[in-house]
């Protein structure tokens, strides 16, 4: 076992980076949702996608 370690010590490091990466950006994106915020971060107003990411406005009655 500490032979197969010893051998493969790079990659084991480099998947737990990895890991810890990808962790990092979906608990940053689950924070962001969580307080409201866009998911692209830029200025809705100049966006070609503006009409998928604003939420429903409420109707106003007469």
């Amino acid at each position: 076992m500490l032979a197969w370690l010893s051998e493969n010590w790079a990659n084991i490091l480099m998947i737990v980076l990895l890991v810890l990466i990808v962790a990092l950006i979906v608990f940053r994106m689950v924070r962001s949702r969580k307080a409201g915020k866009r998911p692209c971060g830029c200025d809705c107003a100049v966006c070609g996608a503006c009409c998928a990411c604003k939420k429903p406005a409420a109707k106003k009655e007469p």
